[in-house]
């Protein structure tokens, strides 16, 4: 969980027909093993931070992304607190 005031950046572009959205979020990065077991209902590190809601965001961002053909893929830097979100959509 970020703290408060914590910066998420949103970048949108449009690049040889595949509508690009970015969110890089600054606070606290993923393991590769949340990465890896993203999933319904699924709240990381609970016990640490206390969380509202169901953990359903990013599966529900994974779901849209197939149903339009699209990718989501996520990473998490080595040297910063930055978990980085992409989903690729193809025009079609």
């Amino acid at each position: 969980m970020s703290e408060v005031g914590t910066p998420v950046q949103i970048r949108a572009v449009i690049n040889n027909d595949v509508f690009q959205l970015t969110i890089a979020n600054t606070g606290c990065a993923m393991t590769l093993e949340q990465i890896a077991s993203i999933g319904a209902c699924r709240q990381f590190e609970r016990e640490f931070y206390a969380q509202q809601g169901l953990g359903l965001g990013l599966v529900i961002v994974q779901k849209l992304a197939e149903l339009h053909y699209g990718q989501l893929t996520i990473n998490t830097a080595k040297t910063a607190p930055t978990t980085t979100v992409f989903v690729d959509l193809t025009a079609i």
